[in-house]
């Protein structure tokens, strides 16, 4: 009975999700929502969402209304019927609008038309926005493309912006302003309804795509109804419409922020403080959905970007576009050659060399000043200087003890200076009108990368710690934070929120990894985290990867995702809120990307391609030679049990801990408590930190010597186990002395170790001289018949354990019998 309750249930459930219609009467508030649900999924989320809930019943009306609008044309087979049901639904609101006046209560049988009725009664809409509504859907029933952009857009003012205009309405937010968020909002969302239906609509023989856009780029309708979506042209054409959708939703974005009632909030934000920003959840879907396909599309493949005339004679340290401030774009790059240029990018991606300086060394890093007349640059002459572009003069503003790793400009409503930081582990603030610093800091290791936006600056060292410092009212040491990452820091940057304030950090290793750090967060654990990026991708027929620095970080001005370069030729971006990847491109020239940058406008990303030198000199480098008679000591290679080296070097057991850079080893003592560790180069001891904190273990193991001679045998000989194990004892007795007994284990603690050794690695033989090994060894162990070798007259001595089976047992404790149960086998085998 409980069964058959069960089915009855599942059948009911499965009836109401799957039938046209169930047996059960579903109100009109429901029909309404599973309508909403169905075809327009994300605007079902909004709806939801929306506050105060009052508002949620009369939206989810009149989003049902448009869902059955926008699905006329895919219900029914000709133009005709088509116009017949917009007619009832034009016939239906003014109905609807009459009875108002009249008080004539008309009969309406369809349940989304009762919910109108419904909302239309108790709020005061425009009779002319349903009317819209419906009078849009008629130019899709021809299946006819839009000529150009403008044509297309004003099909999407008609068909998607008064749903906006009627929500305005029933909040009492209607203005100038919100009209025109309204319509920005709807065209965006419409051209993005266009992108994502190009697919579906290509199936059914239609396409939306303009004209003029298709004819630009060399795309016919054809190709659509093909489904040639991947081509080069036809993704220049949905670049296009992402980019107009984008244009709007920046429009919408601008004017929402103007808004009285928004002004103090952002679309970003919680919902709890302003229930009027509800209204415009669909930003957010909006840009998610623009995020992920414009940078699906933007990155082109190697042979579409533009290379920079007169490039550096050798390897590119670091690159600048010039800040928002400067109306032309302009990319300044240094390079070990010892000298920065200067190009000017033009709006069709072409370059124009435009000045070139030089130092006595090469040139680590630069930077422009915020109105972009001035650039600074960092050398391994131990010198910092200014490049006044308007002039065209280089002097010297800052000097080091030794080579300057890093150089930022910092501007702040009291104060603007250069910070510099260098191997001398110092970091130095300067004005460029004095020969003295402003302040200095001393630092524990050297400086190996530096960033600055706003008022916060953060510094990270060699030994891998993190500084970071507030810049309000001067330097000044705010918080210093732990590394997430085990391995040297290669590059720092600064991200911020989305009001434009710096939050935290991403930070890149030699290991491949970056870590995103929050610098105040109430939950760090939650919300800072790593992840693994350029490193190779194990095949199947190797499971090794291998695993390249990451040189660079560069954050997208506007979308706040990030760009990483790395060592395997390769550049990625991502997404640290959704934490999730992007886009990866292909190798670039078989080099290494050193650097990498975003223009101030997001448009455009540059990136260096060259010889990592920094990566060169650590494979180089040579061990330095040492005198000491300690680092000349030899030492045992070994593997072990679990096939892992190891080193024996004084007595003392040392496991691989890794491979550096230089080509040496790194090896850690295998005590749990003991921090000593050596680093060998071939065959040498080149490092040595052996301070043991344990008693010093023999070279060789007799307890482990000893077992493993007692494992060997067991699974060779033939001889009994307590045989083995006298013969083994008094062999250690006489290479040792009579006292190693006492270090040696008793024969019953390792008897039944010893058994199932055998066990587990007997070689059993087939009773049919013509079986292969090979296809022995396929049979699963239980099927194997018992082999009995006749001739061996040890084996009926036998212990019960090493038996595979119980009835074994009372078989060998008869030889005869044993021998005649086996002939039998044989003989039914032959016969098979």
């Amino acid at each position: 009975m409980i069964n058959s309750n069960m089915m009855i249930i599942r059948s009911i459930r499965y009836a109401s999700s799957t039938a046209k219609t169930s047996s059960k009467p579903v109100d009109d508030y429901t029909y309404c929502i599973n309508n909403v649900r169905k075809v327009d999924y994300e605007n079902f989320i909004c709806t939801g969402l929306l506050r105060p809930s009052s508002l949620q019943r009369p939206t989810m009306a009149i989003r049902a209304l448009n869902a059955e609008l926008a699905s006329i044309r895919d219900q029914v087979s000709n133009t005709q019927i088509g116009q017949m049901r917009l007619q009832f639904w034009r016939e239906t609101i003014d109905a609807i609008y009459s009875s108002l006046n009249t008080n004539v209560i008309k009969k309406i049988n369809q349940p989304v038309a009762r919910e109108i009725n419904l909302v239309i009664k108790h709020n005061q809409l425009t009779k002319l926005w349903f009317h819209r509504l419906i009078k849009s859907r008629e130019t899709t029933l021809n299946d006819m493309p839009f000529t150009d952009i403008e044509q297309l857009e004003n099909y999407l003012e008609q068909s998607i912006t008064p749903t906006y205009y009627l929500l305005l309405e029933l909040a009492k937010q209607r203005s100038l302003n919100t009209d025109h968020i309204a319509s920005h909002l709807g065209r965006s969302q419409g051209l993005i309804n266009i992108v994502r239906g190009i697919p579906y609509n290509a199936h059914k023989r239609r396409c939306f795509i303009p004209l003029s856009y298709l004819i630009e780029y060399n795309v016919s309708q054809q190709d659509i109804f093909n489904g040639q979506f991947s081509t080069e042209q036809c993704r220049h054409v949905i670049y296009q419409l992402c980019n107009q959708s984008w244009f709007h939703l920046q429009k919408t974005i601008e004017l929402f922020e103007q808004e009285k009632n928004f002004q103090k909030e952002n679309i970003f934000s919680s919902l709890k403080k302003n229930h009027n920003r509800s209204l415009f959840l669909p930003i957010i879907v909006i840009y998610d959905y623009l995020k992920q396909i414009m940078f699906g599309l933007s990155s082109t493949t190697t042979q579409k970007d533009v290379e920079v005339i007169q490039p550096p004679d050798d390897a590119i340290s670091c690159m600048k576009f010039s800040p928002a401030s400067v109306p032309q774009t302009y990319l300044i790059a240094s390079s070990w050659a010892n000298d920065i240029r200067c190009w000017e990018i033009q709006s069709n991606g072409q370059t124009i060399a435009k000045a070139m300086q030089k130092h006595d060394a090469p040139i680590l890093s630069c930077c422009w000043s915020d109105d972009g007349t001035k650039v600074f640059t960092a050398s391994c002459d131990k010198t910092a200087k200014m490049w006044d572009l308007q002039s065209n003069t280089f002097v010297q503003i800052a000097a080091h003890d030794q080579p300057i790793r890093t150089i930022n400009y910092i501007q702040r409503p009291s104060y603007a200076c250069v910070m510099t930081g260098g191997w001398d582990r110092t970091v130095k603030f300067w004005d460029t009108r004095q020969a003295t610093p402003l302040k200095q800091l001393a630092l524990t290791e050297r400086i190996y990368a530096a960033d600055v936006f706003g008022p916060m600056a953060v510094i990270t060292t060699a030994d891998r710690a993190i500084q970071v410092y507030s810049l309000d009212q001067g330097p000044t040491e705010y918080k210093k934070i732990e590394s997430l990452l085990k391995y040297q820091h290669r590059c720092i940057s600064i991200f911020t929120d989305k009001s434009r304030n710096p939050n935290g950090f991403a930070i890149g290793s030699i290991e491949g990894r970056v870590a995103i750090t929050y610098v105040d967060t109430p939950n760090p654990a939650a919300d800072n985290f790593t992840f693994k990026c350029h490193r190779s991708t194990p095949t199947a027929t190797s499971s090794t990867q291998d695993i390249f620095s990451v040189n660079d970080i560069a954050f997208h001005p506007i979308h706040g995702t990030l760009a990483t370069v790395g060592s395997d030729g390769r550049y990625s971006f991502w997404d640290k809120d959704d934490r999730t990847k992007l886009k990866t491109s292909d190798v670039i020239n078989d080099q290494s990307i050193t650097c990498c940058a975003f223009d101030s406008r997001g448009q455009l990303f540059g990136y260096a391609s060259s010889l990592d030198v920094l990566a060169e000199l650590a494979s180089n480098q040579k061990p330095m030679k040492q005198e000491s008679d300690l680092l000349n000591s030899s030492f045992i290679l070994k593997t072990t049990q679990k096939g892992k080296p190891c080193i024996i070097l004084d007595g003392h057991r040392y496991k691989h801990r890794r491979d550096n850079l230089d080509g040496s080893i790194s090896w850690t003592c295998t005590h749990e408590l003991c921090s000593a560790s050596v680093r060998t180069y071939g065959e040498r001891v080149v490092r040595r930190n052996d301070g043991h904190l344990h008693a010093r273990t023999l070279l060789v193991d007799p307890q482990q010597e000893f077992l493993s001679r007692l494992k060997k045998r067991a699974a060779e000989d033939t001889i009994t186990i307590p045989k083995i194990y006298d013969e083994e004892l008094m062999r250690s007795i006489n290479e040792h002395s009579i006292n190693i007994r006492e270090h040696l284990p008793s024969f019953s603690s390792v008897k039944s170790t010893l058994y199932r050794h055998r066990q587990r690695s007997q070689k059993l033989k087939s009773f049919d001289p013509n079986c292969k090994s090979s296809e022995w060894n396929l049979l699963p162990s239980k099927k194997r018949p018992l082999t009995i070798d006749v001739n061996n007259n040890d084996e009926k001595r036998r212990k019960y354990s090493s038996l595979a089976y119980p009835y074994d047992y009372f078989l060998a404790q008869n030889y005869m019998f044993m021998y005649v149960y086996a002939s039998i086998l044989s003989g039914l085998q032959q016969q098979m």
